[in-house]
């Protein structure tokens, strides 16, 4: 299993200074050739594993690409989530995925990134908050 690390951290969710951005961990399968065949067979038990990891809330997103040859991605808070997850995973194990890799990723625009909390804070000081009529002055 071919496996690249480009990170330079370990494992925590932090911030790239001066960025403002959140670091996450994305997790890179690249598809057999026979992914078609292979990924039916197999999903159900790839679905059950992602419990765990979701209910941590270490993984945030997944899925595959709209062209499955392509391969699939997720997202993780941790990059020991994103290996364990990887070792673990069904599609792994059975070869539906022929290599994966994790790659350290700077969010700078979502809702874990600083630049989304300046964003939420900008668009409440244009759109004020409704006063509910109960409370609205005569």
């Amino acid at each position: 299993m071919l496996r690249h690390d480009l990170s330079f951290g370990i494992g925590r969710p932090r911030s790239i200074p001066n960025l403002g951005a959140t670091v996450k961990y994305v997790l890179n399968y690249t598809a057999a050739e026979d992914v078609l065949s292979k990924a039916p067979l197999h999903v159900a038990a790839h679905r059950e594993h992602w419990k765990r990891f979701v209910d941590d809330g270490t993984l945030l997103m997944i899925g595959p690409f709209s062209d499955p040859n392509a391969g699939a991605m997720a997202v993780f808070t941790a990059r020991e989530a994103a290996e364990e997850f990887a070792a673990g995973d069904p599609f792994v194990r059975e070869g539906v995925v022929t290599s994966w890799r994790i790659q350290e990723w700077a969010e700078a625009l979502g809702w874990g990134s600083k630049t989304a909390f300046r964003l939420y804070r900008a668009i409440r000081k244009i759109v004020p908050t409704p006063v509910p009529p109960s409370e609205a002055v005569p």
